[in-house]
């Protein structure tokens, strides 16, 4: 086996194959057995007590001051410490009381679920939940180590345990000799554990399922409407009306209330996009002649050169009216064709015509007629004091009508015009559409939303098939309006696909990839043993010998750091996925971060070895990887303890002194636009934002991390008694913690209804299973026949639990009941007010302001700007 030395240091990162040889040696060398003649006594030092001790000053001492500095800032800076009671979008009342210099920690305890539930969310009480589940099982494994601590200290002198002297590993599992009878102890321990588990995760699902509902219950936009995917082209769907007639017909005519189909549109997104930068420029010029008194000039750039210097207000002002007439042509042709008054083009000149016929039968014409008539009726009940409200209204002129019409009342009064004048405006149109926009403009996707007018209707689509071909005319929920993901909306099904198996592809390579620096960071927690295979540690530490103490504290933090960087990577990832939302988003990087902490983090760093190693070992010797955690896991346990503790210093201490977002919103307040309040509040580059727009809480991360908290709890509750204790305090930190930025820091949008509980508690049922069969090939290589054949019935009872979980809990939990249903269709009554769905899924380029105009408040008495 090679050996690195100083000259190879350089290729410890790069070159895979030393990797995976060093891994491979530690993997060996921890398998050996203890009689290696390298010593006279053969004996295996342990300090883990030393180690978990310095543990605890280094990063007892890092939380504690920062809880102290946390607790002298939040008061002095309310707009950074109190987001959710200085930013007007985001106020709650919960907000408002800050409570003393320490008790906040305890007083946001005091707040009821249901109150919690409704000013900061449901995703956010269904992480908390997640926490408090953590809690519930430390405590029972607290329970179990009033006995195995007294058991597993007081095991017999024996050649297993003669190395041991380390008071800390007398309290593991890896004190107790090979076969001997307190191993029932470890089967009492898990059956205890696990039984309560099982009936744990099933009430908490319960009471998830009652929250689900009461969500599910409320009259927002997305509970009324659903995505249609992979529209068949043979259906000839290519308008709003056509989609709202083919799930008229599935229903009923008074069922849905409008369809939305959107268009490609990049021509008018780039027309919108050159209009806006042009009304940036002008605000940004109106607000220097407020600052200094001087009107602006420039040089006006033609084709990239410097040309004439011209007064910027007049310049922009001019400018912003051509783009301003721009973007309404462009946007009126797209109207009409979306609303099915203007053809895509006649089939003579080659481009897609737009067929009468959705539905493929005779009936249809007379349908999607009937429809046109439907659609006048529901826009006249969503939106009729809007049109009267702005009938009355003149034409905008000067700064105190700046807003523009909105899309809402073009679409109604184009409702009400008569046949013939909608015939004379689609010939006018035909040349504009071509002119202007090409044959990039105006293809329907093969998506669209469609609204419906109950609750029973929209559940009952999302669960019909509505095309014999697989995956065609697919209904999802749909996400909230202002979280829709509209570049994803019209990928098709080819497009998706292919998006997902290089998603898979991407996710195992970085799984294999990841394994080198997981497996050479896990190997550092044991610095005595990683010298011996890496040369230049060797000399390292002969050079100063205090540094492994330093290497041993810092290997779990250097792994947290490693960490950190998966949920860029995993956000690049999905993106080739095609969610249309941010919840969808976050449900699928919870689901690749949560198994790679899993996988990496934990099993990768309880051996000590690689992916590519284990498979190889299984192929040889099945048994191999069963030797390998049964052998690796008792020692590995205070290294463990070590991670929660890091993780969840780091968690608390950053989150509470909000250091990237502070970092971020200086260097924001450094670089960009930033002379107007408007220009301030923007973010740059994406991603640097002022302390005003808080980024929502990234609960795929910080989900995945409890996720790995859960499995080290499950796993080392019945072998490291001491870990359950340390695994409670921490989720009762993290539950002050996340209770107090809930409250006053993080937005409670996305909110995705508590999806990710789903995910959640499915990973939990996974930890279990490979917990108990950690346990049970432990017990087999410590010689213990009779335990491993009273823990089989608790492995068989978990498996035919997490299968009668898999039949329908997860099912209910998705959908709302139909009884419940309809209980809140007959409570709105016969005519309800459904004003609050009109218009809420119309694609950006078509809701976008036809006439935008600078801020108010920066026009002067004597300068008036009119377009």
């Amino acid at each position: 086996m090679e050996v690195l030395d100083n000259r190879t240091i350089d290729g410890i990162g790069a070159n895979v194959s030393d990797g995976i040889c060093l891994c491979k040696n530690l993997v060996s060398r921890r398998l050996a057995s203890d009689s290696d003649d390298d010593d006279d006594d053969s004996t295996t030092n342990f300090n883990d007590s030393e180690v978990l001790r310095n543990t605890l000053i280094l990063y007892g001492g890092i939380f504690v001051g920062a809880i102290i500095v946390f607790c002298f800032v939040r008061r002095l800076f309310p707009s950074a410490y109190n987001v959710r009671n200085t930013v007007h979008r985001l106020k709650t009342n919960l907000a408002e009381d800050q409570h003393g210099f320490f008790s906040w920690a305890w007083k946001v305890w005091d707040i009821s679920e249901a109150e919690f539930l409704q000013e900061c969310g449901v995703d956010a009480t269904c992480y908390l939940r997640i926490l408090n589940i953590g809690f519930r099982l430390s405590l029972v494994g607290l329970f179990c180590s009033i006995w195995l601590l007294p058991t597993y200290y007081t095991a017999d002198y024996s050649s297993d345990n003669e190395p041991i002297t380390d008071w800390l590993v007398k309290t593991t599992i890896a004190h107790v000799p090979s076969g001997d009878n307190r191993l029932y102890a470890t089967v009492f321990a898990s059956y205890v554990f696990f039984l309560y588990s099982m009936r744990l995760v099933l009430n908490e699902f319960q009471w998830f399922i009652n929250i689900r509902h009461q969500h599910l219950r409320r009259p927002i936009p997305r509970h009324f409407t659903v995505l249609v995917r992979n529209i068949p082209a043979e259906l000839e769907i290519k308008s709003n009306a056509m989609l709202a007639a083919f799930f008229r017909k599935c229903f009923s005519d008074d069922a849905v209330l409008e369809a939305r189909l959107p268009l490609t549109s990049s021509n008018l997104n780039r027309a919108i996009s050159m209009r806006d930068r042009s009304l940036a420029d002008l605000e940004h010029s109106l607000a220097l002649l407020q600052k200094t008194g001087e009107r602006p000039t420039h040089r006006e750039q033609l084709m990239g050169m410097h040309g004439d210097e011209v007064d910027s207000i007049e310049y922009y002002t001019q400018q912003l009216e051509e783009r301003n007439a721009e973007v309404s042509r462009q946007m009126e042709a797209l109207e009409a064709i979306a609303t099915g008054s203007q053809p895509l083009s006649s089939s003579s000149n080659g481009a897609q015509t737009v067929s009468n016929d959705p539905l493929g039968d005779p009936q249809s014409s007379s349908l999607l007629e009937s429809s046109n008539e439907t659609d006048t009726k529901h826009q006249s009940r969503l939106a009729g004091s809007e049109i009267g409200n702005s009938a009355a209204c003149g034409p905008s002129s000067g700064p105190s009508h700046f807003v523009a019409k909105t899309l809402g009342t073009t679409t109604a009064v184009a409702k009400k015009a008569t046949t013939a004048v909608t015939t004379a405006a689609t010939q006018a149109a035909t040349g504009a559409v071509d002119l202007v926009m090409g044959r990039e403009d105006g293809i329907p996707y093969s998506a669209g939303f469609v609204v419906f007018s109950k609750l029973s209707t929209s559940n009952a689509a999302l669960q019909m098939i509505h095309h014999e071909t697989p995956f065609s005319m697919r209904t999802l929920e749909a996400p909230d309006p202002e979280d829709v993901v509209w570049k994803n909306v019209g990928r098709t099904h080819k497009d998706l696909q292919s998006g997902k198996v290089i998603s898979i592809a991407l996710t195992v390579t970085l799984c294999l990839v990841w394994t080198i620096p997981t497996s050479f960071i896990a190997s550092l927690s044991h610095a005595e043993d990683a010298r011996e295979d890496v040369g230049w540690l060797d000399d390292l530490f002969d050079k100063y010998p205090n540094m492994t103490v330093f290497i041993e504290l810092v290997a779990p933090l250097l792994l947290v750091i490693l960490n950190s960087i998966l949920p860029a990577i995993f956000g690049l990832i999905t993106r080739f996925e095609g969610h249309i939302g941010s919840g969808t988003v976050q449900a699928s990087k919870f689901i690749k971060l949560a198994a790679f902490m899993i996988i990496q983090t934990f099993f990768v760093s309880a051996v000590s070895g690689t992916v590519t190693q284990s498979i190889s070992s299984a192929v040889e010797d099945p048994s191999q990887i069963v030797e390998f955690l049964a052998t690796t896991l008792p020692s590995q346990g205070t290294y463990f303890v070590q991670l929660v503790i890091i993780i969840t210093v780091q968690f608390s201490s950053f989150e509470l002194l909000r250091v990237i977002p502070i970092i971020f919103a200086a260097v924001r307040g450094c670089v960009g636009p930033r002379l107007t309040e408007k220009e301030r509040s923007k973010r740059h580059w994406g991603f640097l934002r002022p302390l005003s727009d808080p980024l929502f809480f990234q609960q795929a991360f910080f989900a995945s991390q409890i996720i790995l908290f859960y499995v080290i709890l499950m796993v080392y509750c019945p072998l490291y008694p001491l870990a359950p204790l340390v695994t409670a305090i921490c989720f009762q930190v993290m539950g002050s913690v996340c209770r107090h930025q809930f409250i006053y820091i993080y937005p409670t949008k996305p909110d995705s209804g508590g999806k990710f509980l789903v995910n959640f508690v499915q990973f939990i049922l996974l930890a279990m299973f490979l917990a108990q069969l950690t346990i049970v090939g432990m017990l087999a290589l410590n010689k213990a026949p009779t335990q491993v054949a009273l823990y089989i019935p608790l492995l068989c009872i978990t498996v035919l639990f997490i299968l009668y979980m898999q039949q329908l809990h997860f099912r209910v939990a998705r959908y709302l009941p139909t009884h419940a249903c309809l209980e809140e269709d007959l409570a709105r009554g016969e005519n309800p007010n459904l004003s609050f769905l009109h218009g809420t899924y119309i694609q950006p380029a078509l809701a976008a302001e036809r006439n935008s105009q600078p801020d108010p408040s920066l026009m002067s008495d004597d300068l008036v700007v009119e377009t």
